[in-house]
């Protein structure tokens, strides 16, 4: 996470290019380097309380993380509303159901459960800050409910069980910062590698270089990465494509609905929803 706003002497490029090029995102002002046709958009599905981090979304419901504030918000009605504050720097976010939501304080560099109804607060996990000043970041479910955990302080990917357990899955990550399953492994970004990993039976490989790769998530079978080196979004396999840019600072992304994907924009303070973006990929 950090601020990466796109070059205002960029704008009135884009504009010409937007109205050459066949691929254009509706309402946002985008334009998308993508085989033709290009049919995917971008609309704000909502703003965000400041910042927003991390997205998770369970049925209809859609959480977001805001680290400045130390807020949790949950859009309704496409509004933002804050359903849990006083938090220190909120990142990753899991939502095991709509009203029980686990997620990263980084400043404690720990992982707590949240019991909405209640407003009962859980440490699940507490770690060290370790090589770096920063403490955790991006969290996803892993299978039979655990949690992969990206430390970003020992440059390792764990695993916390559905019994309390941590397990190493693989070091030397460089600043692991999301992971989610990927094709019988896990694919892990590297904000200070520039890479995205791919860790299976204990080894790791790099599945490609991209400039800070931030977020990820598996899309209609592909893997997807937003970067804030370059401000955009990535397919990362079967094949390595830019598909959209330039936004503001792209962090958390969440497969959304049956045929979209959510981007948390964090300069921008919004929430995108991403349409047809399949139409734009090379798999």
């Amino acid at each position: 996470m950090r601020v990466a706003v796109p070059p205002p002497q960029l704008r009135p490029l884009l504009a010409i290019a937007a109205a050459a090029m066949p691929a254009v995102l509706a309402g946002v002002g985008f334009t998308a380097q993508t085989p033709e046709p290009c049919q995917a958009s971008v609309s704000k599905l909502s703003i965000g309380l400041g910042s927003p981090d991390r997205v998770a979304v369970i049925g209809k419901k859609v959480f977001f993380t805001e680290p400045a504030l130390g807020s949790i918000g949950v859009i309704h009605h496409g509004q933002p509303v804050s359903v849990a504050d006083n938090l220190k720097a909120p990142t990753g976010i899991i939502a095991r159901s709509p009203g029980k939501l686990i997620v990263v304080q980084q400043d404690l560099d720990r992982l707590t459960q949240i019991n909405l109804a209640t407003h009962r607060r859980h440490k699940l996990l507490q770690l060290g800050h370790g090589a770096t000043d920063l403490g955790l970041e991006g969290i996803q479910a892993a299978p039979a409910k655990g949690i992969y955990v990206p430390n970003t302080g020992s440059g390792s990917l764990q695993l916390l069980t559905a019994a309390g357990r941590l397990k190493t899955l693989a070091k030397h990550l460089g600043r692991p910062v999301d992971a989610v399953s990927f094709r019988g492994g896990v694919a892990v970004a590297d904000e200070t590698g520039d890479a995205v990993w791919l860790v299976k039976k204990g080894k790791a490989r790099v599945l490609a270089h991209l400039q800070e790769p931030d977020g990820l998530a598996v899309f209609d079978g592909a893997l997807i990465a937003s970067t804030l080196g370059d401000a955009a979004l990535w397919e990362v396999r079967p094949q390595r494509w830019r598909l959209l840019y330039p936004f503001g600072e792209p962090e958390g992304l969440a497969p959304y609905r049956k045929s979209s994907l959510l981007l948390a924009d964090g300069t921008q303070n919004r929430i995108y929803r991403i349409d047809h973006l399949a139409s734009c990929m090379k798999q």
